[in-house]
C-alpha cells in the first residue's frame, strides 16, 4: 500500500501592532469600572479596545451620552467648562 498523506492546516500566528494610550480618569471611577469588567471576564484594556472598535465601525459613539439634571447638578454648564479648563491645563 502507498503512504498515507494527511493534510493538516498550517497554523500561523498573526500579531497585531499595538499602541499605548495613556489618559487620566477619576481613581474611584477606574476602580469601579475594573470591577465591572472583571465580573464580565474582561480587562480594562479589552473593554477599551471593544469601545474603540465600535466607534470606528459605527463612526459614532456606540451609546447616547447623557445625564439627568440631578446627576449634572444645577451648574452643569459651569462644571463642564471647569473640567475642560482643567484638562487643557494638563496638556
Amino acid at each position: 500500500m502507498g503512504a498515507k498523506t494527511t493534510l493538516e492546516p498550517e497554523i500561523t500566528e498573526v500579531k497585531k501592532e499595538t499602541a499605548k494610550i495613556t489618559f487620566r480618569a477619576d481613581k474611584t471611577l477606574k476602580q469601579r469600572a475594573e470591577r465591572v469588567f472583571e465580573s464580565m471576564g474582561m480587562t480594562m484594556s479589552g473593554a477599551i479596545n471593544i469601545f474603540l472598535s465600535q466607534v470606528v465601525r459605527e463612526q459614532r459613539l456606540p451609546f447616547h451620552p447623557g445625564a439627568t439634571a440631578e446627576e449634572m447638578g444645577e451648574n452643569s454648564f459651569e462644571a463642564m467648562l471647569d473640567e475642560a479648563d482643567a484638562l487643557l491645563e494638563e496638556l
